[in-house]
């Protein structure tokens, strides 16, 4: 379905269960693990329940990697992963009937590490990180509502350019219109959905730890190149709230 088909290579599948009866009258129990495009490793462990669908999950993911990912982003960048890879450690709860609680709920620990992009059409670099960590993560969904103890950026770098045609860079990764699947566009008919209440976002610490960010002018000769290095330091506080306010100390 999409524009560049997505490949993945599942090996070492191994599915466990026991004591099932047809007809299902309670949760049974499940234990799944696999290895995925060779690098990367997954497990699960817990129980679902099929009427009414309810399943509780212990997800581990190890080293997944991103690259193989990246025709899913063709819909909203043109970029290209160069490498990166996932951790991800956590509790998962869903429950299609779900009168006093949300549908979907995760609490658990998310990582990325070694990411690299690029623009997909030029090859030049457009940002990169050693490590992002995010501790003690809190997502519900129905409704949304995130909130994350602490996160950890470990050498972020973002490259901004204006080019010799006046272009910003990060302009052109905008994915052009012939490359946007009809089911994504816009539709003219009207919608009868009411707006919901905006998400809540909450993040408590951010740790950014040798930051950097290049700027780059070709559009004038001579050409310009500044940039700023060594950014460190905290964020506390952060929230959609509109009273709330964050306490920043960065040098």
């Amino acid at each position: 379905s999409l524009r560049s088909p997505m490949r993945a290579e599942i090996s070492g599948l191994t599915v466990h269960t026991h004591d099932v009866a047809i007809p299902m009258k309670g949760p049974i129990p499940l234990s799944v693990e696999l290895a995925l495009n060779q690098t990367g490793k997954m497990k699960v462990d817990g129980q679902i329940a099929v009427k009414p669908f309810q399943t509780d999950l212990t997800l581990a993911l190890k080293q997944i990697a991103i690259k193989p990912f990246e025709p899913y982003f063709e819909k909203v960048a043109r970029v290209a992963v160069e490498s990166g890879d996932i951790d991800l450690n956590g509790d998962l709860h869903l429950a299609m009937e779900h009168p006093n609680e949300p549908l979907m709920t995760y609490r658990g620990d998310l990582g990325i590490r070694g990411l690299a992009i690029a623009d997909r059409d030029e090859g030049a670099s457009v940002a990169s990180l050693k490590q992002l960590q995010l501790k003690h993560v809190v997502l519900a969904i129905d409704p949304t509502m995130v909130t994350i103890e602490e996160v950890g950026l470990d050498q972020p770098a973002v490259h901004l350019a204006v080019l010799s045609d006046g272009q910003l860079n990060l302009r052109r990764l905008r994915p052009e219109a012939d490359e946007i699947s009809p089911a994504s566009k816009p539709q003219n008919a009207p919608s009868t959905s009411k707006k919901g209440a905006p998400p809540s976002v909450a993040v408590k610490t951010v740790k950014l730890l040798k930051g950097s960010a290049t700027f780059l002018d070709e559009s004038i000769q001579p050409t310009v190149r500044t940039g700023i290095y060594d950014l460190t330091g905290t964020i506390r506080g952060l929230s959609s709230k509109q009273l709330a306010r964050a306490d920043v100390a960065i040098s």
